[in-house]
């Protein structure tokens, strides 16, 4: 069984190695060499988009020689997404992982062992670092928020951060690289009153319901983009509102 995800836009992850081609694969859970790896971890692949392609093809997970998984990738991308195995991983076990895009691009392989233990539960839920700047993006007739988010660190690998309002639109998602970084998202419209809380997909597969934090009012109209000091700049012209629920 595949478990599979469309997720907003958020910034690009840090270079992982895959880069950005074709098959829009850009970092997988277990990373690749991994050892030790906890039994309940979910296998996972994570793609982001390159230029609006989708990805399409097929994954299988290998244990030796016999195929434990097989299954299609049949997935619009958005901006983000992520695919996770349904599979229960065997303990001090050698597992191979390949993605083999549709398009006849080039087979990605992962390899990866198995410990004798279960991850370590998040000891933290998702916060946000400082109160998100909202804005109302008048060229873009959208809403937009940035601020930097924090989450509970796994020694098992990268986890996935998401920001939701209490209508479960989904504003901004980001690989959960370390502990922390900043965040942009945004929904379309000029939004009152909205409410975003912070999500984190553990490596477990589970989810841990986070910080939440409300907009007063409408956003001021600014029309920016996230581009470092200048929004920044921008956003404090804008005298937006805000409140932490």
């Amino acid at each position: 069984m595949l478990i599979l995800a469309s997720l907003a836009w958020a910034e690009p992850p840090a270079d992982t190695g895959f880069g950005c081609g074709e098959d829009q694969l850009t970092e997988t859970l277990p990373a690749a060499g991994a050892e030790d790896v906890a039994v309940d971890v979910v296998p996972t692949l994570y793609f982001a988009d390159c230029g609006g392609a989708d990805a399409n093809g097929i994954v299988r997970l290998w244990l030796g020689e016999d195929l434990v998984l097989e299954d299609r990738v049949d997935n619009e991308v958005g901006d983000y997404s992520w695919v996770g195995l349904d599979v229960e991983l065997e303990a001090n076990t050698g597992y191979r992982m390949d993605y083999t895009p549709a398009d006849g691009g080039v087979e990605t392989l992962v390899e990866f062992t198995t410990g004798d233990h279960t991850a370590e539960p998040v000891a933290t839920a998702p916060t946000w670092d400082s109160e998100p700047d909202w804005t109302w993006n008048r060229s873009g007739d959208r809403t937009e928020f940035s601020s930097v988010a924090r989450w509970g660190y796994s020694d098992e690998g990268i986890t996935f951060i998401e920001a939701r309002d209490r209508d479960d639109t989904l504003w901004a998602t980001m690989v959960g690289y370390g502990t922390g970084s900043g965040m942009y998202g945004r929904a379309a419209g000029r939004l009152e009153g909205t409410c975003v809380r912070l999500r984190q997909r553990d490596v477990t597969g589970d989810w841990i319901e986070g910080e939440e934090s409300c907009l007063d009012g409408r956003a001021s109209a600014c029309s920016t983009a996230p581009v470092g000091g200048l929004v920044a700049a921008l956003l404090a012209l804008c005298g937006v509102r805000r409140r932490r629920c």
